[in-house]
């Protein structure tokens, strides 16, 4: 059986899994038995008791008698051995257990069960769940960054769906920060079982959040990322955040989704406004102009928490400009855009001699500090670089 695992690594002994969580994880995947029928049925019983019911037809089955013929087919199939090794290095848990996550308890649509991979202690700390549209702009995807970078330096764990887009890039912003020694953790919540990995493009991802901070599902091992899953798991991205940040979205889709569930759950919502001709910065001013909070500066969100803006540590990793180049970045200082001639102009000014003061010096100089990327050209412009946000 091909589940597309992770390697093994090295750590903390792998989750107890006890015959309440085996049976649990044959409840989750029997047939149309979503999210709330789970509840249902596991409001007043145990899983094994769940079970027992179910198979013997006791009074009070009728409603889950369809799962009879299913729930014995997965029991002669699947020994609990082999359930485990689906399970591999995740784990289970039920509500109800002391390891439940406290900021899902309480909550009126709390999952019966979760299935997780990573350190549960990545939600017992300050959390904001960042979230955008899969097909964002390089403006929103370096905000995003950003703001991940930014969080995470200030400790905070940031919680996405780690889809394309701005989820991914969120994240990655907070595995930026981690290598600069941030305290902050990356949580995932994701539509599918943890042994299928969806988008395949985020594979790489997946593995580096399961190690450094959690993914959550409540999906059970060989679920499919079917359509109807991802608002779902919208709710629990709402419920997870003390405050939920939009960076890009469009009037509908699933960021909508996760705002409309946070407002349920009187969860703060914050938006980055846009330019207004973009349909990606559509939702967001939509969001603005109905009153959701601000983000003018990347600092705004910790603020929001009560906690002070932290400038992370960046590593410059252009390569250092000689002598002469640095002196052509030196004419940009405090000054827009310039044309080639002007940048000649200001070159001669500066120099005592004319070593450097040349035409093709300066567009030698130029190239070399574009191909570095320490300045950009448009049109006949050339303007200066801020330090890369990664």
């Amino acid at each position: 059986m091909n589940t597309s695992r992770w390697p093994s690594r090295s750590g903390p002994a792998l989750p107890l899994v006890t015959a309440e969580h085996l049976a649990a994880i044959r409840l989750a995947r029997l047939p149309g038995v979503g999210p709330r029928r789970l509840r249902a049925l596991l409001d007043h019983r145990t899983p094994i008791d769940a079970v027992s019911v179910i198979l013997d037809g006791s009074p009070g089955s009728e409603p889950w008698s369809e799962w009879v013929p299913h729930l014995r087919a997965d029991l002669a199939k699947h020994s609990d051995d082999a359930l485990r090794e689906q399970l591999g290095e995740s784990g289970v848990i039920l509500r109800g257990e002391p390891t439940y996550p406290a900021a899902l308890a309480a909550d009126h649509e709390a999952p019966a069960v979760l299935f997780y991979r990573g350190d549960l202690d990545a939600l017992r700390t300050r959390r904001v769940a960042v979230i955008g549209t899969r097909h964002c702009t390089e403006r929103g995807r370096a905000i995003a960054v950003d703001v991940g970078r930014t969080l995470a330096g200030g400790g905070v764990s940031v919680v996405s769906g780690l889809a394309l887009g701005i989820d991914a890039a969120a994240h990655r912003g907070v595995m930026a920060a981690r290598e600069e020694g941030a305290s902050g953790r990356p949580v995932a919540i994701v539509a599918s079982g943890l042994d299928v990995v969806y988008p395949r493009a985020n594979g790489g991802l997946w593995k580096v959040v399961a190690e450094s901070g959690l993914i959550i599902t409540e999906s059970p091992p060989g679920t499919a990322p079917d359509r109807f899953r991802f608002p779902l798991r919208n709710r629990l991205i709402a419920a997870l955040g003390e405050l939920v940040l939009v960076v890009e979205s469009r009037i509908q889709g699933g960021s909508m989704i996760t705002v409309d569930e946070a407002l349920k759950r009187d969860v703060p919502v914050m938006a980055v406004p846009g330019p207004v001709d973009l349909p990606v910065s559509a939702g967001t001013n939509q969001l603005l102009r109905d009153g959701a909070h601000v983000m003018a500066e990347v600092g705004d969100v910790l603020v929001a928490l009560g906690l002070h803006a932290v400038v992370p540590t960046i590593r410059d990793r252009r390569p250092a400009p000689d002598d002469r180049d640095r002196d052509v970045l030196a004419v940009f200082r405090d000054v827009g855009p310039l044309t080639f001639d002007m940048v000649v102009d200001r070159m001669r000014a500066r120099s005592t001699n004319l070593v450097g003061a040349t035409m093709t010096d300066c567009a030698l100089s130029l190239g070399r500090l574009e191909a570095q990327g320490w300045i950009i050209t448009e049109g006949g412009w050339f303007e200066l670089l801020p330090a890369p946000s990664d």
